[in-house]
């Protein structure tokens, strides 16, 4: 996966009233990446510089009306289904 492309991953909870949330949002950084806590407030205080193995940064295109990694961190890969095609 790189920077940049649309991910599917699972939401927080993962199953609300017995059905899967499924998020769509952009990779804003990803493994290996400088953390970018001026758009991200729930990692402002992270003591890594970057993004750790394994983890992803996901905002959505609309950040008024999205909040993604910016309320909730970081993405797992245990949440992470695939990138859009």
């Amino acid at each position: 996966m790189r920077r940049g492309q649309v991910v599917v991953f699972a939401g927080f909870p993962p199953v609300l009233d017995g059905r899967a949330q499924w998020v769509i949002k952009r990779a804003a950084a990803v493994s290996g990446d400088p953390i970018p806590r001026d758009s991200v407030p729930a990692l402002r205080s992270v003591p890594e510089q970057h993004v750790p193995a394994r983890h992803l940064v996901a905002l959505g295109d609309r950040p008024d009306r999205s909040y993604g990694s910016r309320r909730d961190g970081y993405v797992t890969a245990d949440r992470f289904l695939g990138v859009v095609v």
